[in-house]
């Protein structure tokens, strides 16, 4: 079955990277246990290093990307959760963790941009991948 494309308007396409930005200073802060007045539990300070897989790069997704940058936040977002999964084993610092993914997501960029592709289309997941892959 084809699959009908959505056509974004500019604003929404700025709306999700206002999103991920959004979503990546409040993560910042909590994992830096750095909101003025409040002390974060540890499963809070977590939820600020998790959410590279479960709000930003969704977000940057959602904005339907082509070529490279498909490619890259394809990468990111199957890499995301094996980092934040193999990290704690490593460090149980959740400001280490949350700096890995930003680093894993600014390589994916580098590796994309570098790599190529054009604007052309990017294969999406397949086989048991592809339930990971909402339309993108």
């Amino acid at each position: 079955a084809a699959e009908k494309r959505t056509v974004f308007r500019g604003w929404l396409k700025n709306l999700f990277i206002g999103q991920s930005l959004l979503a990546i200073a409040i993560s910042g802060l909590m994992v830096y246990d750095a909101i003025p007045g409040v002390q974060l539990d540890l499963s809070l300070r977590a939820l600020g290093f998790w959410s590279y897989w479960l709000f930003v790069i969704p977000s940057l997704r959602a904005r339907r990307p082509r070529g490279w940058e498909k490619r890259a936040l394809n990468l990111a977002f199957l890499g995301s959760p094996l980092l934040t999964l193999g990290m704690p084993f490593l460090t149980k610092e959740p400001s280490l963790i949350w700096c890995a993914n930003l680093a894993l997501l600014l390589g994916c960029y580098a590796y994309g941009l570098a790599a190529g592709d054009g604007d052309g289309e990017v294969d999406s997941f397949s086989g048991p991948l592809r339930w990971l892959d909402f339309g993108s």
